[in-house]
């Protein structure tokens, strides 16, 4: 659309002769030249432009921008409007229409400071509540389509000036109301970014906070200083009050506006909120805990007992899918009251999807089981993620029971139903876990090596019945590709190759060592001695240090190398672990005699003697296994205590 604006410019005798008119001409917030006329002796309007932009005269202003539209239209469709002029600028003091005591447009360094104070990340709407003349919304619009967030982005206006309204809507703003104080919506806004009268800008700042209580979103507002450091009336009093509630961060700023196109040396007060969104109660889901006669909160579980913890878990389940039942027979019976049109493909105004599965047909019994067997799987996944069970579970484990899991959702969530699949996961956890303790022991000795004929992951000695036991040593070599972090450039040849940086990649790191920590954890059984550190923070610090070498975790020293391997060193104090690990394997694998640790070494055979000698180095070694055989020798049921009623 063209909108074509005219301000006033000059009204003035030459030589006494006759009286000349001019105005400023603007097309879409773009100025194309001057309108004149000569009252000599009848009465016409000219137009003169140096766009390129040619308009017949008039013998009216109203013909006058009619003809300049046409003219303009015209250059833009034969390309004659010149480039150097297609930039949307303005003179000052033709605007505002009314009063301009208020009107200082926002300084382009201004706007980058304020844009910079935007969370950006999943905003889409914005309203601009006194938007003058533009240049704060074009300032964001161009961020928007310019910066990593590129994205179209949904901007409101407000603004009082009529001739500024129509600057607003002839750069294709979207201009929504006059008057801020007095806008009322239930629209809600990502952001407002605003840049208020300067004689009230506490009652604008005030309001835009009260819009984002309701809804929850950012405020990035300019304020003269002096509100904020002499808040000598109620409503200043009340300003500071909410933006210590919200924690809004406030710089000041000398002069901005002092090399402005409107200037001032009046010092800037620049506020940032981010308001979040008021946690609402359902009243249905209330409803039903009243009915209940209870009054429980998910998140109250995680601090009761185990027993107490399922029983709250079943309470929530019944409570919410009670809750949620109701509020779709709700829907369903409004629904006839919402359609779209009257006919058979008609939608209502307000859909529902069960588990991404629209709802077509109303709430028939398909949709109420659909419904049903998504919730419950949601809760025999919270089961699963019980601090008792879930923080056992490593990697392979956890996938597993994921499968599992989905099968139950065709079961009632229900303490029944709970104990039936606590002991069978008992019993597999214990299963798994003493797969995952052998699974490390292989990853450590004989699945990786390095060095052709030679494993320096492990040593080597004469099993029972057998020549080809090994067991692993106190300092290994693992794979760890991808461990550093890697970026793609172009070499000498232009050809784009990835480059490894030289600072690890904790994210890679950690999916290496992960199971292994946890699987020592079994090992050590949750030693209350133990110094533990958090592996994830511990390899993050590293990253951000730059470390490489000797990175000090809870069981072992880590060196990463950009050839691909993870050298690993294990601490004196978890020594004893890899011990117990060479006995349970060893045992495991029929490796060990039958009575190893059970039996003296002197009431042993030539035979197991021989094996305890190769695997321990002697008599005085194997004495200190077997006087200590609970430290050595791991009790595999008491590996594992998961939570049923409190009871083991």
């Amino acid at each position: 659309m063209t909108t074509v604006t005219l301000f006033r410019a000059e009204d003035k005798y030459i030589k006494g002769k006759y009286r000349i008119d001019e105005y400023a001409a603007y097309v879409n917030g773009q100025y194309v030249g001057m309108i004149y006329n000569r009252k000599e002796y009848r009465l016409k309007y000219y137009f003169h432009s140096d766009c390129g932009i040619y308009a017949q005269d008039g013998a009216t202003l109203s013909e006058m921008k009619r003809n300049i539209a046409k003219g303009y239209d015209a250059a833009l469709r034969d390309g004659k409007l010149k480039s150097e002029k297609e930039k949307s600028t303005f003179d000052v003091k033709f605007l505002p229409e009314g009063d301009n005591s208020e009107f200082f447009p926002t300084p382009k360094s201004v706007c980058g400071q304020m844009i910079g104070c935007v969370n950006w990340a999943k905003l889409r709407t914005i309203l601009e509540p006194s938007a003058g003349k533009g240049d704060l919304c074009e300032a964001v619009t161009h961020f928007c389509k310019h910066s990593k967030y590129e994205r179209n982005v949904d901007i409101d206006c407000v603004e009082m000036d009529a001739n500024l309204r129509l600057i607003l809507k002839g750069k294709g703003y979207r201009v929504v109301h006059d008057n801020f104080l007095g806008y009322v919506t239930s629209k809600k806004y990502d952001l407002i970014i605003m840049n208020p009268p300067f004689s009230n800008g506490d009652e604008h700042l005030v309001r835009a906070i009260e819009m984002q209580e309701w809804a929850g979103g950012q405020i990035v507002c300019l304020l003269n200083a002096e509100t904020l450091l002499n808040p000598f009336t109620n409503l200043r009093k009340v300003l500071m009050k909410k933006i210590k509630e919200h924690r809004a961060i406030v710089r000041y700023l000398k002069s901005p506006f002092k090399k402005a196109e409107r200037k001032t040396d009046t010092n800037i007060a620049l506020i940032s909120f981010n308001i979040p969104s008021k946690v609402r109660e359902s009243e249905i889901f209330t409803r039903m805990e009243k009915a209940r006669g209870e009054n429980f909160k998910t998140e109250d579980c995680t601090d009761v007992a185990p027993g107490d913890r399922l029983e709250g878990l079943v309470r929530a389940y019944d409570i919410e899918s009670e809750a949620s039942l109701a509020f779709l027979r709700e829907w369903d019976a409004l629904r006839p009251k919402i359609m779209l049109g009257s006919d058979w493909y008609s939608k209502p105004t307000i859909g529902i999807t069960i588990d991404g599965h629209e709802v077509r047909e109303g709430i028939n019994t398909e949709a109420v089981n659909d419904y049903l067997k998504t919730v419950r799987l949601k809760y025999w996944k919270k089961l699963l993620d019980l601090p008792e069970i879930g923080r056992q579970m490593t990697t392979a484990i956890r996938k597993s029971y994921d499968a599992k899991i989905n099968d139950m959702a065709d079961y009632e969530f229900s303490m029944f139903n709970i104990q039936e699949v606590i002991w069978d996961i008992r019993a597999q956890l214990q299963i798994g876990v003493e797969d995952e303790i052998l699974r490390l022991f292989d990853k450590l000795s004989n699945e990786h090596c390095y060095y052709e004929g030679n494993n320096e992951n492990i040593h080597y000695y004469n099993g029972w019945k057998t020549n080809k036991a090994h067991k692993v040593n106190y300092k290994v070599i693992i794979p760890a590709y991808g461990s550093f972090a890697h970026r793609y450039d172009y070499d000498k040849y232009q050809r784009l190759v990835e480059k490894k940086n030289d600072f690890i990649d904790s994210r890679s790191c950690y999916s290496t060592l992960a199971d292994l920590e946890k699987t020592l954890d079994y090992l050590d059984g949750k030693d209350p001695k133990r110094t533990r550190c958090d592996l994830a923070n511990r390899l993050h610090f590293a990253e951000k240090r730059g470390e490489t070498r000797n990175i000090d975790c809870t069981y072992f020293y880590v060196t990463f190398y950009k050839k691909g391997t993870c050298h690993i060193t294990f601490r004196d104090d978890a020594k004893i672990l890899i011990d117990r690990l060479n006995i349970y394997a060893g045992k495991n694998k029929n490796w060990l005699p039958p009575n190893y640790g059970k039996a003296p070494y002197r009431s042993m055979t030539d035979e197991e003697r021989a094996v305890v000698d190769s695997f321990d180095g002697g008599e005085e070694n194997y004495n200190k296994v077997f006087e200590n055989r609970k430290d050595y020798l791991i009790d595999s049921n008491g590996l594992l205590m998961l939570a049923a009623g409190g009871q083991e």
